[in-house]
Protein backbone atom coordinates (compact mmCIF):
# COMPACT_ATOMS: atom_id res chain seq x y z
CA UNK A 1 0.00 0.00 0.00
CA UNK A 2 0.65 3.65 -0.61
CA UNK A 3 0.36 4.22 3.21
CA UNK A 4 2.16 2.61 6.21
CA UNK A 5 0.37 0.88 8.90
CA UNK A 6 -0.05 4.19 11.66
CA UNK A 7 -2.16 6.22 8.69
CA UNK A 8 -4.80 7.79 9.29
CA UNK A 9 -7.14 9.38 7.02
CA UNK A 10 -6.83 13.24 9.50
CA UNK A 11 -5.91 16.02 7.68
CA UNK A 12 -3.21 17.47 6.45
CA UNK A 13 -2.43 13.78 4.99
CA UNK A 14 1.22 14.56 3.94
CA UNK A 15 4.03 16.81 3.60
CA UNK A 16 2.09 17.86 0.35
CA UNK A 17 -1.10 18.91 1.80
CA UNK A 18 1.08 20.94 4.02
CA UNK A 19 2.79 22.78 1.96
CA UNK A 20 -0.77 23.38 0.16
CA UNK A 21 -2.31 24.55 3.03
CA UNK A 22 0.61 26.39 4.10
CA UNK A 23 -0.59 28.38 0.80
CA UNK A 24 -3.60 29.63 2.66
CA UNK A 25 -1.82 30.62 5.78
CA UNK A 26 0.41 32.91 3.60
CA UNK A 27 -2.89 34.51 1.73
CA UNK A 28 -4.13 34.90 5.34
CA UNK A 29 -1.03 37.33 6.68
CA UNK A 30 -1.73 39.02 3.08
CA UNK A 31 -5.11 39.89 4.08
CA UNK A 32 -3.82 40.87 7.73
CA UNK A 33 -4.71 37.98 9.91
CA UNK A 34 -2.56 36.98 13.21
CA UNK A 35 -0.85 34.23 13.58
CA UNK A 36 -3.96 32.80 15.16
CA UNK A 37 -7.61 34.15 14.64
CA UNK A 38 -10.22 33.13 17.24
CA UNK A 39 -13.63 33.43 15.26
CA UNK A 40 -17.25 33.08 15.87
CA UNK A 41 -18.60 30.20 13.73
CA UNK A 42 -21.96 28.66 13.99
CA UNK A 43 -22.50 24.70 15.32
CA UNK A 44 -24.31 23.57 12.44
CA UNK A 45 -22.83 25.48 9.42
CA UNK A 46 -21.12 23.48 7.18
CA UNK A 47 -16.80 24.39 7.78
CA UNK A 48 -14.90 25.67 5.04
CA UNK A 49 -11.31 24.50 4.51
CA UNK A 50 -10.81 26.92 2.21
CA UNK A 51 -12.01 30.49 2.84
CA UNK A 52 -11.36 33.50 5.31
CA UNK A 53 -12.39 33.45 8.70
CA UNK A 54 -15.34 35.79 9.96
CA UNK A 55 -13.29 38.27 11.58
CA UNK A 56 -16.17 41.06 11.74
CA UNK A 57 -18.85 39.03 13.98
CA UNK A 58 -18.61 39.17 17.84
CA UNK A 59 -16.84 36.20 19.14
CA UNK A 60 -18.85 34.76 21.06
CA UNK A 61 -20.58 31.44 22.27
CA UNK A 62 -24.40 32.25 22.76
CA UNK A 63 -26.45 28.44 24.36
CA UNK A 64 -29.68 28.83 25.40
CA UNK A 65 -30.96 25.68 27.25
CA UNK A 66 -32.81 23.95 30.38
CA UNK A 67 -31.49 21.88 33.23
CA UNK A 68 -30.63 18.50 32.28
CA UNK A 69 -30.78 19.43 28.47
CA UNK A 70 -27.57 18.80 26.13
CA UNK A 71 -27.00 21.91 24.14
CA UNK A 72 -23.26 23.36 22.45
CA UNK A 73 -21.89 25.78 20.68
CA UNK A 74 -18.74 26.75 19.12
CA UNK A 75 -15.94 29.09 18.29
CA UNK A 76 -12.88 28.71 15.20
CA UNK A 77 -8.96 29.24 15.43
CA UNK A 78 -7.38 29.89 12.04
CA UNK A 79 -3.55 29.38 11.98
CA UNK A 80 -1.92 31.43 9.26
CA UNK A 81 1.59 30.56 10.38
CA UNK A 82 3.72 27.93 8.79
CA UNK A 83 3.65 25.67 11.46
CA UNK A 84 1.19 24.00 13.43
CA UNK A 85 0.54 25.90 16.42
CA UNK A 86 -1.36 24.68 19.98
CA UNK A 87 -3.64 26.73 21.23
CA UNK A 88 -4.71 26.27 25.17
CA UNK A 89 -7.24 27.66 27.18
CA UNK A 90 -9.67 27.30 30.09
CA UNK A 91 -13.74 28.07 30.67
CA UNK A 92 -13.98 30.52 33.52
CA UNK A 93 -16.67 32.25 35.18
CA UNK A 94 -19.40 30.22 34.78
CA UNK A 95 -20.92 28.16 37.89
CA UNK A 96 -18.68 25.24 39.20
CA UNK A 97 -15.46 27.15 39.15
CA UNK A 98 -12.93 27.00 36.11
CA UNK A 99 -13.57 24.53 33.22
CA UNK A 100 -16.78 23.07 34.73
CA UNK A 101 -17.60 18.94 34.88
CA UNK A 102 -20.83 20.27 32.90
CA UNK A 103 -18.81 21.15 29.82
CA UNK A 104 -17.15 18.75 27.47
CA UNK A 105 -15.15 19.60 24.96
CA UNK A 106 -14.44 18.94 21.38
CA UNK A 107 -12.13 19.08 18.79
CA UNK A 108 -13.42 18.91 15.07
CA UNK A 109 -10.99 16.99 12.78
CA UNK A 110 -10.65 16.92 9.34
CA UNK A 111 -10.58 13.83 7.82
CA UNK A 112 -11.31 12.55 4.06
CA UNK A 113 -13.75 10.41 2.80
CA UNK A 114 -13.97 7.52 0.42
CA UNK A 115 -14.86 9.97 -2.60
CA UNK A 116 -11.73 11.89 -1.85
CA UNK A 117 -14.14 14.98 -0.14
CA UNK A 118 -12.45 16.04 3.05
CA UNK A 119 -15.30 16.92 5.83
CA UNK A 120 -14.92 18.77 9.44
CA UNK A 121 -16.89 15.83 11.35
CA UNK A 122 -14.91 13.92 13.82
CA UNK A 123 -15.66 15.58 17.32
CA UNK A 124 -12.71 13.45 19.65
CA UNK A 125 -13.05 15.16 23.07
CA UNK A 126 -9.86 16.77 24.68
CA UNK A 127 -9.24 16.56 28.29
CA UNK A 128 -7.97 19.55 30.16
CA UNK A 129 -4.58 18.73 31.44
CA UNK A 130 -3.15 21.28 33.96
CA UNK A 131 -5.93 23.11 34.06
CA UNK A 132 -6.14 23.60 30.79
CA UNK A 133 -7.65 22.31 26.96
CA UNK A 134 -4.90 22.56 23.98
CA UNK A 135 -6.28 22.59 20.70
CA UNK A 136 -3.63 21.63 17.59
CA UNK A 137 -4.02 23.67 14.77
CA UNK A 138 -2.46 22.65 11.45
CA UNK A 139 -0.49 25.42 9.43
CA UNK A 140 -3.57 27.46 6.88
CA UNK A 141 -6.50 25.28 8.54
CA UNK A 142 -9.06 26.07 10.64
CA UNK A 143 -10.21 24.13 13.95
CA UNK A 144 -13.46 24.50 15.08
CA UNK A 145 -14.20 23.84 18.85
CA UNK A 146 -17.28 22.20 20.53
CA UNK A 147 -18.52 23.18 24.00
CA UNK A 148 -21.02 20.86 24.63
CA UNK A 149 -23.02 22.07 28.19
CA UNK A 150 -25.54 19.96 30.48
CA UNK A 151 -25.85 21.55 33.66
CA UNK A 152 -27.77 19.26 35.75
CA UNK A 153 -26.84 20.67 39.09
CA UNK A 154 -26.65 24.45 38.13
CA UNK A 155 -29.49 27.00 39.16
CA UNK A 156 -31.94 28.69 36.58
CA UNK A 157 -30.24 32.06 35.45
CA UNK A 158 -27.84 33.85 32.92
CA UNK A 159 -24.43 32.82 33.03
CA UNK A 160 -21.57 35.16 31.37
CA UNK A 161 -18.24 32.89 31.66
CA UNK A 162 -14.77 33.64 29.06
CA UNK A 163 -12.36 31.62 27.39
CA UNK A 164 -9.34 32.77 28.46
CA UNK A 165 -6.91 31.16 25.94
CA UNK A 166 -3.32 31.39 25.08
CA UNK A 167 -0.68 30.66 21.92
CA UNK A 168 1.21 27.19 23.40
CA UNK A 169 3.75 27.62 20.34
CA UNK A 170 4.57 25.37 18.15
CA UNK A 171 3.68 21.71 18.01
Amino acid sequence: TAFGDDFLAVLPLNSWHERVLRTQAWLWRAQGLKPLTLWHSDLWDAVSLIGTPDTVAELAVDVHLMRKEHRAGAFSVSNSSDESMQVAFRLSGLPGGDNPEYVTVHEVIWTDTRRGVPVAAALPEVAAKNDLYTVTVPAGMTRQVWLTFNPVDVEPGTYEGRSEERRVGKE
